[in-house]
C-alpha cells in the first residue's frame, strides 16, 4: 500500500511543500489533515 499522506510538523524542512502535492504524496500539518478529513475532535 503507498502512501497519500506525509503529516509532519516540521517547518524549517518540509514547510515550502505544505498544502502541495509532491510525487504523489500530499504533504500536510497534521491538523490540516484533521480539519480536511473530518476525522478531528468535535
Amino acid at each position: 500500500m503507498d502512501a497519500t499522506h506525509l503529516l509532519t510538523g516540521d517547518i524549517a524542512h518540509f514547510g515550502s511543500l505544505l498544502g502541495k502535492w509532491f510525487e504523489g504524496v500530499l504533504v500536510l500539518l497534521p491538523g490540516d489533515y484533521l480539519s480536511r478529513t473530518g476525522k478531528g475532535a468535535r
